[in-house]
């Protein structure tokens, strides 16, 4: 079945979330942002829905979801003290590390604070007419890979070259682009090929394939080994698109796709991020309906991956570890040692 109508349902308990005024006699507000993306892509639903979800819980605190240029500028973001929460990907924080760009444990400037099971995916795609039929065939063509400062810009270029061999300028003709105006482009014909990097059902691909006839591109088991192979740091996986996702995808789309989570400044205070963690996991039904992925935001996942965050020098923030012990949930692993 196609989900396009779960973004009209919960578009107005989204921004209803924004507007809770605490009482008039009430203490002044904290307020926190958190880094996610454009407005077409999923984080950005998703930040939205969670920052409306602790807005409802809690009077006295305030999350916002800051419109941003995604994973990477997020990082670097939180890095610098400049945000409170950010959306990203497990890959920057270890890297950095290995570069000696940030100290592990509690020298780092950030912790961890949220893991999803649930992926970012790459979605390639075409106008159905279009003779481009697998990666490989992107050669000599006009491709849309994302906007400047995205990690995910960066993700899609390192996968096309994993896979295909292609770089960018040499191969092919990489335009930098919003979701938005790739899909624009797309549709009059200026760009050939589109690679978005979000979790599906992406909403602005969801409303172009019902304006648009468009093609998703699978990848064969030969393309998803080539790019998962000798990537460890990256935790990327291959991942199904489900029939039905978008308009005219009559059968499932494998493709690849890679964990995510939330970082959070190491100076936000402990008792306010125990309380935020809390509120994510306080009315669980209503908070999972902002967007089909949310269900996959659970203490579970939060727990697997930051065992292996852990291990490479990132704690967890002691908010978040309150929470977890409080929960019955905090294991030895989870120590930065």
């Amino acid at each position: 079945m196609m989900t396009t109508g779960w973004f009209s349902r919960i578009a107005p308990a989204l921004l209803a979330g924004f507007f809770l005024a605490a009482p008039a006699d009430a203490a002044p507000a904290r307020y926190y942002s958190l880094g996610t993306a454009s407005t077409a892509g999923t984080w950005y639903i998703l930040g939205a829905g969670f920052s409306g979800h602790v807005n409802r819980q809690l009077s006295d605190i305030k999350l916002t979801a800051e419109i941003t240029a995604g994973s990477g500028e997020n990082y670097n973001l939180v890095k610098r003290g400049q945000i409170d929460f950010a959306m990203s990907h497990p890959d920057f924080a270890p890297a950095d590390i290995e570069k000696r760009a940030i100290s592990p444990g509690a020298k780092a400037p950030f912790r961890q604070f949220l893991w999803t099971d649930a992926k970012n995916d790459f979605h390639w795609f075409v106008r159905k007419s279009s003779a481009l039929k697998k990666l490989a065939d992107m050669k000599g063509k006009r491709v849309g890979v994302g906007p400047h400062g995205s990690g995910g810009t960066v993700k899609n270029i390192r996968a096309i070259q994993k896979i295909t061999g292609y770089e960018p300028g040499k191969d092919y003709q990489a335009i930098y682009l919003a979701y938005e105006d790739m899909i624009r482009g797309i549709q009059d014909n200026t760009i050939d090929l589109a690679a978005f990097f979000a979790a599906y059902p992406i909403a602005s691909l969801v409303n172009a394939a019902i304006m648009t006839d468009i093609r998703l591109i699978s990848l064969g088991d030969d393309e998803i080994a080539k790019a998962v192979e000798g990537d460890k740091s990256a935790m990327l996986l291959k991942s199904i698109l489900p029939a039905g996702t978008y308009k005219g995808q009559e059968a499932e789309v494998p493709t690849i796709g890679q964990v995510q989570g939330i970082l959070v400044r190491a100076g936000v205070p402990d008792d306010d991020v125990y309380r935020i963690f809390k509120a994510l996991f306080t009315n669980l039904a209503q908070r999972n309906a902002v967007h089909p992925q949310a269900k996959g935001w659970t203490v579970e996942a939060t727990v697997d991956m930051g065992v292996r965050q852990a291990e490479a020098g990132i704690p967890f923030h002691p908010g978040v570890v309150r929470y977890l012990k409080e929960v019955g949930k905090w294991r030895p692993a989870l120590e930065v040692r």
